[in-house]
């Protein structure tokens, strides 16, 4: 291919015809800057390819995350609740009436007395 566009150029050269080297100069300059664009081209879509790839990585480890806190907040959820009827359980003994105490109320007290 190089070698066809160097015969090209050197046959116009030696008639003596400027203007046709000079038009087909700036042709050939176009095609490197056609090329050239291309490959920018070529190269952005991969990159914004890679960068999707690389977001939906992040998206799916975010996902596995937020299921295991959940599973973990249900566990805490769980245990709390039989903290509470173990405290429930305790106030029995102790002369309050643990029916009429709410988890918001229970947060208050600080000191049984």
């Amino acid at each position: 291919m190089l070698q066809f566009f160097r015969s090209i150029r050197r046959r116009l050269l030696e008639s003596g015809k400027v203007k046709s080297y000079v038009l087909y100069a700036i042709g050939e300059i176009l095609l490197v800057v056609i090329g050239i664009l291309l490959a920018l081209q070529v190269n952005n879509w991969n990159e914004a390819r890679k960068a999707r790839a690389i977001e939906h990585e992040y998206l799916l480890s975010l996902r596995e995350e937020f299921k295991a806190n959940l599973k973990e907040l249900d566990n805490l959820i769980s245990l709390n609740r039989q903290l509470m009827e173990g405290a429930k359980e305790f106030l029995k003994y102790t002369g309050l009436n643990a029916n009429s105490l709410s988890i918001e109320k229970m947060g208050n007290y600080k000191e049984i007395q």
